[in-house]
């Protein structure tokens, strides 16, 4: 196996790392979300694994961006990191791997953040129906 492969599994070992401070980060900072609240344990967990799994992929390995990225898509913007802009800004960040959340969050007016939450809640609910559709409820 060649060192960047290595790098590259040591990088995802790293962010799947912080899953369970995570958990207990937006368990204890964030107790009445509906992320939190609503979900049984095992649900939580599986939705804060697909958020690292996201900001994985996204290439967000710091402590700090992992934890913004999640407080984002977990709290703040139902499936933020889905968010077509938001992808297209981190993907193309020439920022240092270790502020990318931080420098796209300064890129973003407040009218950007609105209109995001918006698109983001709309994501959110055409995601519950597409679940709803699988499941046969639709």
């Amino acid at each position: 196996m060649s060192n960047n492969k290595i790098n590259i599994l040591r990088k995802e070992l790293d962010v799947y790392h912080y899953l369970p401070q995570l958990m207990d980060h937006i368990r204890g900072n964030y107790p009445n979300a509906s992320a939190v609240k609503s979900l049984s344990d095992a649900e939580f967990s599986a939705q804060v694994r697909r958020t690292l799994h996201r900001a994985w992929n996204l290439q967000l390995f710091s402590k700090a961006d992992v934890f913004t990225f999640a407080a984002y898509d977990l709290v703040f913007f139902p499936n933020f990191g889905k968010h077509p802009q938001i992808r297209q800004l981190l993907e193309s960040s020439q920022a240092s791997p270790d502020i990318r959340m931080l420098s796209l969050c300064s890129k973003l007016t407040v009218s950007d953040w609105k209109r995001l939450k918006e698109e983001c809640e709309l994501l959110a609910s055409e995601s519950e129906a597409d679940r709803i559709a699988r499941r046969g409820n639709l």
